[in-house]
């Protein structure tokens, strides 16, 4: 399953302000770290604080910073507040009955899906910053090319 590039950009604003926590940091700041336009930025912020995982404050002294403790937050969850996740939508005709499971009409894709979301949700967002490892490094402190 790929994520959309809406869920990773919200991921990284959320990473990023987990770093620094109880601190305001500018919309402008993020997208020159992440080399994003401000624009689309601002519209995952808007959402991000639609689902009250940001507070966002304007004037000099605003920005935008976590509400929620960094522990509280679930990979999981968030994925499931923002991706499309109807996985036997995406085929052009009725899933043929082979691909069903149960009575309830459950298929293979919706078990997967359960599975993937199962192992999300077992990841905070602490986790994440915690994690010593580069591919996690270089999503929160891209390298400066």
């Amino acid at each position: 399953m790929k994520l959309t590039q809406f869920t990773q950009h919200a991921i990284q604003i959320l990473l990023y302000l987990g770093v620094y926590q109880q601190d305001f940091k500018k919309i402008e700041d993020l997208a020159t770290h992440y080399n994003v336009s401000t624009n689309h930025l601002r519209k995952v912020m808007q959402y991000l604080s639609k689902l009250e995982y940001i507070e966002t404050r304007r004037g000099p002294l605003g920005g935008i910073r976590l509400i929620r403790s960094v522990n509280q937050i679930t990979i999981g969850q968030l994925v499931r507040e923002l991706e499309p996740l109807d996985l036997a939508g995406n085929f052009d005709t009725p899933l043929p009955s082979l691909f069903q499971i149960n009575r309830e009409g459950e298929t293979i894709f919706d078990q997967a899906l359960d599975a993937f979301l199962y192992q999300l949700d077992q990841v905070t967002l602490e986790d994440l910053i915690r994690l010593d490892q580069k591919p996690i490094h270089f999503l929160i402190f891209p390298p400066d090319d």
